[in-house]
């Protein structure tokens, strides 16, 4: 099992980059979509997911996912990311 340190630094380092990429859609003019809840979305918000999945399968190749954008990717792991950009 992954120690609780090693999980919180990936996932502080996770945020900073999804962060990161977020940060360039600031103040641009940006398409809001909206779901078939009618909540709304944006590709900032797509793109990070992509990004923090993508670093959870590359990492974390065993852990399951739940995602805001895309849904779950289950596992049998003891181990559930949540993932809401």
């Amino acid at each position: 099992m992954a120690e609780l340190k090693t999980l919180v630094e990936f996932a502080v380092e996770t945020a900073f980059q999804a962060g990161k990429l977020t940060l360039g859609y600031f103040q641009t003019e940006i398409q809001t979509e909206f779901k078939t809840d009618n909540s709304p979305v944006t590709v900032a918000d797509q793109k990070a997911e992509e990004l923090i999945r993508s670093r959870i399968e590359r990492h974390y190749p065993g852990h399951a996912i739940l995602g805001e954008e895309f849904g779950e990717q289950s596992s049998t792991s003891a181990y559930r990311w949540i993932v809401d950009p």
